[in-house]
This record gives C-alpha cells, structure tokens and sequence, in this order.
C-alpha cells in the first residue's frame, strides 16, 4: 500500500467482513444506478389502480444502486488523505 492508494483515502470505505478485506467502495461520489442490478430487482409497475407504486421504485432504485468497488492498491488521481 502506498501513501496515494485507495487504502490511504478517507473516501474508501473497506470491506470489513468479506472474503477479502483488500477490497471497498469508493465513496467519493455519490452511488450509481447499475442497470445489471436494476433489470435483476426492478418489478414492472402496475397500472391497474392509482397507487404508482412509488415505494417499491424507491426501493428497486436503493437496491439497484452501488458504489465503484476498488482494490486497497489502486489509485484514482483523485485522492484525499486522512485528516491528520
């Protein structure tokens, strides 16, 4: 680990209880919808009443969204070290 890597950046958030704990997420920005996860959750809206179903697209869209996952080692150009 270098002092430039994920690892050093108060941005990245480590997986504690993984399988490998050398990886995490990347929260510099906010999540992104993956259109993988959201075709895999998402439930086709029903319009057969008035009720839009604005809960379970909340929910769809909550659960569809991810943050950039990145190795302990890997550097973005954009890092922020922790605050001393």
């Amino acid at each position: 680990m270098t002092a430039a890597s994920c690892a050093g950046c108060i941005h990245w958030d480590r997986y504690e209880n993984a399988l490998s704990t050398e990886v995490g997420d990347c929260r510099l920005n906010p999540p992104t919808v993956n259109e993988t996860l959201l075709a895999r959750f998402a439930t086709p809206p029903s319009y057969r009443g008035p009720d839009p179903q604005s809960l379970e697209i909340e929910v769809d869209l909550y659960a569809a969204s991810i943050f950039p996952v990145t190795h302990e080692n890997s550097r973005c150009g954009r890092h922020e070290g922790a605050i001393a």
